[in-house]
């Protein structure tokens, strides 16, 4: 009687074993008590499947946790210019701590306004660049802000050489553009003219800043060929010095056509970014110099029209701590 027993239960144990090893057959996910397995042959037909094609095939517990939506990317290219290139201002999360520049002597802005425009729009380096700095503008109070206008940036933050001023009829001038997706709050802080420098200096609160600045200093310079260097360089370092008093530790940058002259000596804990000839003589005239270290990388891009500048573009480098 016991040994019948014995008999059926073993045939009933074999017989569930072989169930749930067959039930792995047509690749399903055998069940278990402690975890689910799959075949070989259906592990591979999902690699084979999942190509070109969402991965909402895979089962989830296949899936690591934030991986379920969206696939890795592979074979991209890294690296900050690559990083700007493709970068939209409207995502604030990827904003760099520093404004990307463009600083180009443009010699009369106003025969090369379409040709900015044009840049404005499709270019998307320049689109995408948050201060626009150019030298020598070549305007006068004839010239209004309305035909002045670029797609993206509106009108710019400007100041025209004073002819009583300066004794001189054409020619000089400095001007800001701001893209109004990177910021909306500008303030002018100083705006002189003399016969050695023209000089525009602007605060500036972003949509996104680090919370170890409170604001940022752009000023804005050019300084004539035949200028008194020293006379220039005090006037810059007296500018940067009410500046302290206003935010001692906001980050202050100058930057703009300098010729001849140098401030290594007026403010010599400043740093100098541009490392590039700008000109057709292998020559460095465009200069960029703040007071956080190692902010900004140069590149030098084509000039705008017939001007003998190349434009320099300087791409942040500087990560908020």
């Amino acid at each position: 009687m016991w040994t019948k027993k014995l008999e059926i239960f073993a045939v009933v144990c074999i017989f569930l074993i072989i169930f749930e090893a067959l039930g792995n057959v047509d690749g399903s996910p055998g069940v278990s008590s402690s975890r689910v397995t799959y075949s070989r042959d259906f592990l591979l037909s999902l690699r084979s499947s999942a190509i070109g094609t969402k991965p909402s095939n895979i089962p989830g517990e296949l899936c690591k946790p934030g991986q379920r939506t969206k696939p890795r990317k592979r074979g991209r290219r890294g690296g900050i210019h690559r990083r700007l290139k493709t970068l939209r201002l409207d995502d604030r999360r990827k904003l760099p701590p520093l404004p990307s520049i463009l600083l180009s002597n443009v010699q009369s802005i106003r025969n090369k306004i379409d040709e900015l425009e044009t840049h404005a729009k499709f270019k998307d380096e320049i689109k995408n660049t948050c201060l626009l700095a150019f030298t020598e503008t070549w305007l006068s109070d004839l010239d209004h802000d309305t035909e002045l206008t670029l797609s993206g940036f509106g009108n710019p933050v400007r100041l025209d050489r004073d002819r009583v001023i300066t004794g001189k009829s054409r020619g000089g001038g400095v001007c800001f553009y701001i893209n109004k997706r990177y910021c909306n709050t500008v303030v002018v802080r100083e705006a002189i003219c003399t016969p050695d420098i023209e000089l525009l200096s602007v605060s500036l609160r972003p949509f996104y800043l680090p919370r170890e600045f409170q604001q940022l200093f752009y000023t804005l310079v050019y300084i004539h060929p035949r200028a008194d260097a020293s006379a220039a360089c005090q006037l810059i370092a007296d500018v940067t010095h009410r500046l302290d008093t206003i935010s001692p530790g906001a980050p202050k940058f100058i930057l703009g056509d300098f010729n001849h002259c140098t401030l290594s000596k007026s403010l010599r804990t400043y740093d100098q970014y541009v490392t590039r000839p700008s000109t057709h003589r292998n020559t460095i005239l465009d200069l960029c110099y703040g007071s956080v270290h190692g902010a900004y990388k140069s590149l030098t891009l084509p000039s705008f029209g017939a001007s003998y500048h190349s434009s320099v573009y300087l791409m942040p480098v500087y990560k908020a701590s």
